[in-house]
């Protein structure tokens, strides 16, 4: 599968341009800098706002699609951190509700996700040299 995060007003990315936004009750997409959106072999699975409080997802209701777009869900979100250009990700909300009543919750726990109070939170491995311990809670700021 290709997975693509792209800004949400990337020209590459047709939601909001030349194909209308999924209808969300109660949520509004929008086209905007800092927004981003997370296609999966081409069709939609997730958009992120511009101020990332919320991830919206569209993912398929039968399997083995449902469980393929989490995963890549949850992959796209980590790859940032993992790769070191983020040194962090909060995710405090999902669809509207607790991050961690989301179907997409196990999938970002097994990218190295963390439950906290303020949401799902990825950080990079600890650093052995550094002397960090693993498990260690992170700094609340």
């Amino acid at each position: 599968p290709v997975v693509l995060v792209l800004s949400a007003a990337d020209p590459a990315s047709p939601h909001g341009a030349a194909l209308p936004w999924p209808a969300r009750p109660g949520v509004r997409l929008e086209r905007r800098a800092g927004a981003r959106v997370i296609l999966l072999d081409g069709e939609l699975v997730g958009y992120v706002n511009r101020s990332e409080g919320n991830l919206v997802t569209f993912l398929p209701a039968e399997e083995p699609g449902r469980g393929n777009a989490a995963r890549a869900v949850a992959a796209a979100l980590a790859a940032p951190v993992d790769r070191g250009d983020r040194r962090a990700l909060l995710v405090p909300r999902i669809d509207g509700g607790p991050p961690e009543s989301s179907p997409l919750a196990p999938y970002l726990l097994e990218r190295g996700f963390t439950a906290g109070f303020r949401g799902l939170l990825k950080r990079p491995p600890p650093d052995i040299d550094d002397g960090a311990v693993a498990g260690a809670e992170a700094p609340r700021g």
